[in-house]
């Protein structure tokens, strides 16, 4: 009778252990929060880029793929990330990026909306380091003076960006960042694939509520 009464108290004691457990996890999760600045754990941001090296690539129907050095990307990109705990974040952001098919041409807007992943470290004091990935759906809006059949038209596609930098944080509201990464978006249709490619140096303001 002992040891059934133990193992029908097993049951119970986990019981516990578990309702503890599952009551205390919020309050970390909140204590990280605090933490950071804010009970939400929300942080939008602004980022500016600038492409230190682009290439544009454009495949036909006939397998043909000519590909050239790019024009300089520029793109400014507001998110935000809700930060659960100190490290792990999920947020969106929407790319409005200006990108050359080819040296010396017109820049096209190319907009990307991306679902993305923050890990941000604490290093040091104010220090921490960062990175981010993202990946969704783009629109490439038509480009005067050049053919639809050389892409000119509105054009669907994808994209996807990482970066890896640094954060700097002035006090509980606001962080100054600063990154290198990759960035990638491809259309199709029309039997023509056309892509770009930059690695995009970014600077930005994050803050957090």
């Amino acid at each position: 009778m002992a040891n059934e009464s133990r193992h029908h108290s097993v049951p119970a004691i986990a019981a516990v252990i578990i309702a503890v457990a599952a009551c205390s996890v919020p309050d970390a999760a909140h204590a990280d929060e605090k933490a950071r600045g804010g009970d939400t754990a929300l942080a939008p941001s602004l980022e500016f880029q600038l492409g230190v090296h682009n290439t544009a690539n454009v495949r036909r129907s006939d397998d043909k793929m000519d590909g050239a050095d790019a024009r300089a990307l520029l793109a400014i990109v507001p998110g935000f990330d809700k930060f659960y705990g100190r490290v792990f974040g999920l947020g969106a952001e929407y790319m409005f990026v200006w990108a050359g098919a080819e040296a010396g041409s017109a820049r096209r807007l190319i907009m990307s909306l991306h679902p993305r992943m923050r890990m941000s470290f604490p290093v040091h004091g104010k220090l921490t380091l960062d990175g981010v990935l993202g990946v969704g759906p783009t629109v490439w809006m038509a480009q005067d003076g050049l053919e639809t059949a050389d892409g000119g038209d509105d054009r669907l596609g994808w994209s996807l960006r990482f970066a890896f930098g640094a954060s700097w944080q002035f006090n509980d509201a606001v962080a100054a960042f600063g990154s290198l990464g990759y960035y990638t978006t491809t259309t199709y249709g029309d039997d023509l694939t056309a892509e770009i490619e930059a690695i995009p140096l970014s600077v930005g303001l994050r803050s957090v509520f």
